[in-house]
């Protein structure tokens, strides 16, 4: 059942078919979107390639944070960085890096 849904961003209301989602004038995913085993709790943060997202694993309650890039964003230097992120994070050591 397709319903309208406003995005809790920018307030403006769009179709969903599961009240989840991605607002097309602000680009930004919706609280309950789900992302593989995850699902999103709310924006964190916007950059001009994408946004970060605090989400939960739905069977373990898990907390990540999930950056996901922007469309017509996931090409050259911005998406070889994006690529080379997590590299990063692995060699991180610090208190409050749980992983």
């Amino acid at each position: 059942m397709t319903g309208i849904v406003r995005c809790s961003t920018c307030q403006t209301e769009f179709k969903s078919s599961s009240g989840e989602g991605i607002c097309l004038k602000c680009r930004i995913v919706q609280p309950g979107t789900r992302i593989g085993q995850y699902a999103i709790d709310r924006l964190l943060g916007k950059g001009s390639n994408g946004f970060v997202c605090l989400a939960h694993g739905v069977t373990d309650g898990y907390r990540v944070a999930i950056k996901l890039m922007l469309t017509g964003t996931a090409r050259g230097p911005a998406f070889e960085r994006f690529g080379r992120e997590p590299k990063m994070m692995e060699r991180l050591r610090h208190r409050l890096r749980y992983c």
